[in-house]
């Protein structure tokens, strides 16, 4: 019972200033719901409720991270066809490269990213595979099945743990929503000689007494690329039969009081010519394939108009890197289990400060064999147990955040992240500064294959800092720029045995960068027009797989500068022209594996989508137009030294997309 009071007077002391009759953070959660988040005013969209940073809904300009928010009319609009597209129009600082196998993974802030350092969430679960931790992002998750997209552009762990150490992309699916609607799309985007896209897609919400049913469906067909990729040896591949995607995401959700359940199953398929960067068997090709089953329940619970309990269990089945070359005696068999229980409690004090204190506990099995052969035991498993808590604070002076997250792995040993944030806006501005640390675990097969002098691997370590300066420059001008640094410690990499040639898994030296972004938007009656810039430099880099021996400035894979323009050009009132151009700056890849790096030159990708909205019934619009219609290889290089040429960029291209929304 001391203990309780001592806390309720701690609590008491540090709210006082922020009396809720000061409180300034009312935000409009409406502004997410239907047609209202399609045609949102720019002062809307500098206003945008925003939970992903906090998990409190709080507008944009003084959430607690530097967090970019992508509607589904701004990708439609644009053209973007997959997460690819959008992330690659509209987040500064965001890049693609290609890892093993030919599967293409992100990087941010010229940091390579795919092992666990960027965490993507659709519809709350975490979709990043449990035996490496990676992404598969090149043709996956259709535009058509998003509503919105909402990215943290730095670090996450705080909040989300061991995979969000550099980022963090949530996907928010048309398998939300409390409105009744059905929905549907279909895609069809060709290149020379094949079609790079080929998706449908289709759903409803449908509302009952006290809850809500949502459902999606998505399915699609396409292609990578279609010009010639040159392996390692010089053998020529041509992709425009060797490189089909398949992909599918089936969402269902059902909502009653304050009980919600959701299923869902994503499934990705990949035709690959090579394992790590030489064709196979005369460029024969082989069927690889990543399934994902999702599963969760959530009961949200208000005790009174103060005190929320929101208990969550989920479980996910995971399939990935599921191949076989049976002349090479490669095979992966692998796959995961993982169930996690999370519980956590909302203290509201007002105004939209709050404490929130939370805990959970997970236990993740890597089931079967691979032909690696690293252990004996075909059932490993990795237990977490994590708690953390945030202090939310709004006040007419300033908005204080103060939180920190503990995570203990049976495998890992324990890892402990602070993070704290000043943030304010006002009618024309806005500023954040923010200090955090995050933190890296590594998948569980990166655990197996550790050969560091028989030392458990421990987690990477980053420290960051971030500030943020928002200013309305004119009525229909707002301008933003953010500055940051992150510096890794224990940086886990990845090299090859000398004894077996098996790669394996070691903690190495450090790893940053540091650098600037900025976003302009303006908006007038006839046109939208959106600015975005980012710009790094590597900071203190011992890690030899990222060494760019030309430039120390630069990471493998990544321009040091990248700039791109979106103008939207309202010609009516729903028919739209929106030219788009994304100008890289020079990068750096290997040649091969072990050899120095090749500076790629300078490139500027240009698209132009056509908007038709409502053709002849409210609710039916059409989009047409052209990708990369300059014809420039923009091709995809692998972000360390790991012996995969570049992957050919997609030829011009021209696509078609029915909607409706009823």
């Amino acid at each position: 019972m001391k203990i309780a009071k001592c806390f309720i007077v701690v609590v008491a002391l540090m709210v006082g200033p922020f009396s809720p009759n000061a409180l300034l953070a009312q935000v409009d959660t409406t502004m997410l719901s239907g047609d209202r988040f399609y045609d949102l005013s720019l002062e809307q969209l500098m206003n945008i409720p925003v939970e992903i940073s906090s998990k409190s809904a709080v507008n944009i300009r003084e959430t607690p991270g530097i967090v970019s928010v992508i509607n589904q009319k701004e990708m439609l609009r644009a053209g973007a066809r997959d997460l690819v597209d959008v992330l690659t129009l509209f987040v500064p600082g965001m890049g693609f490269g290609v890892d093993v196998e030919g599967v293409v993974g992100v990087g941010f802030h010229g940091i390579w990213g795919n092992e666990g350092k960027v965490l993507l969430l659709i519809d709350g679960q975490e979709a990043n595979e449990e035996l490496f931790a990676t992404l598969q992002l090149g043709g996956h998750y259709p535009v058509d099945m998003i509503e919105r997209v909402e990215v943290i552009r730095g670090p996450g762990s705080a909040m989300y743990g061991g995979y969000a150490s550099l980022a963090v992309i949530n996907i928010i699916t048309k398998a939300t929503g409390n409105k009744a609607e059905s929905h549907g799309a279909f895609l069809n985007s060709f290149s020379r000689n094949a079609a790079t896209h080929s998706d449908f897609s289709l759903g409803f919400t449908q509302p009952f007494t006290n809850g809500v049913v949502n459902f999606s469906a998505t399915e699609g067909t396409g292609t990578r690329a279609t010009r010639t990729w040159i392996d390692a040896t010089g053998f020529l591949v041509k992709l425009a039969d060797k490189s089909d995607i398949g992909v599918g995401n089936y969402n269902l959700r059902v909502a009653y009081k304050g009980f919600s359940i959701r299923g869902m199953l994503d499934s990705y398929r990949l035709q690959i010519a090579t394992l790590y960067g030489t064709a196979l068997n005369n460029a024969k090709t082989y069927d690889q394939r990543f399934d994902s089953y999702f599963g969760e329940a959530t009961y949200t619970y208000a005790v009174n108009n103060v005190i929320k309990i929101v208990p969550k269990l989920q479980y996910k089945q995971q399939y990935p890197w599921q191949l076989q070359v049976p002349t090479l005696g490669y095979f992966n068999k692998r796959y995961s289990k993982k169930v996690d229980f999370d519980i956590s409690s909302t203290y509201n004090l007002g105004g939209g400060s709050n404490i929130l204190v939370g805990s959970s506990i997970s236990r993740c099995n890597i089931l079967d064999v691979a032909s690696d052969n690293l252990t004996n035991n075909n059932d490993f498993g990795i237990t977490n147990f994590s708690a953390y808590a945030q202090l939310l604070l709004f006040s007419k002076w300033v908005n204080i955040t103060a939180g920190a997250r503990y995570d203990y792995y049976n495998h890992f040993g324990n890892s402990l992240v602070p993070r704290i944030s000043i943030t304010r806006a006002w009618t024309g501005f806005n500023f954040k500064a923010m200090a955090s640390q995050s933190f890296r675990v590594p998948g569980g097969v990166v655990s197996m294959r550790n050969f560091n002098s028989g030392k458990i691997l421990e987690p990477e370590k980053a420290t960051n800092l971030e500030v943020e300066l928002g200013y309305r420059v004119f009525r229909s001008t707002w301008l933003s720029f953010n500055a940051y640094r992150v510096l890794f410690e224990k940086v886990i990499v990845y090299a090859a045995d000398p004894s077996t040639g098996v790669g394996q898994y070691a903690n190495g030296g450090k790893q940053g960068a540091y650098g600037m972004e900025a976003d302009l938007r303006y908006s007038i009656k006839y046109v939208d027009l959106q600015v975005n810039y980012a710009y790094y430099t590597a900071l203190k880099n011992s890690v030899e797989n990222f060494l760019v021996e030309q430039d120390n400035a630069a990471y493998p894979g990544f321009a040091n500068q990248r700039v791109t323009t979106i103008a939207a050009i309202n010609l009516t009132k729903n028919i739209a022209l929106t030219p788009s151009i994304s100008y890289y700056g020079p990068r750096y890849g290997f040649t091969s594996y072990g050899l120095s790096t090749k500076k790629y030159a300078e490139t500027a990708v240009v698209n132009v989508a056509l908007t038709m909205r409502n053709i002849g019934v409210e609710g039916l619009d059409l989009y047409f137009g052209g990708h990369n219609i300059l014809d420039k290889n923009m091709p995809t290089i692998q972000p360390y030294n790991g012996g995969h040429l570049p992957l050919p960029g997609e030829s011009a291209s021209v696509f078609s997309r029915l909607v409706f929304n009823f």
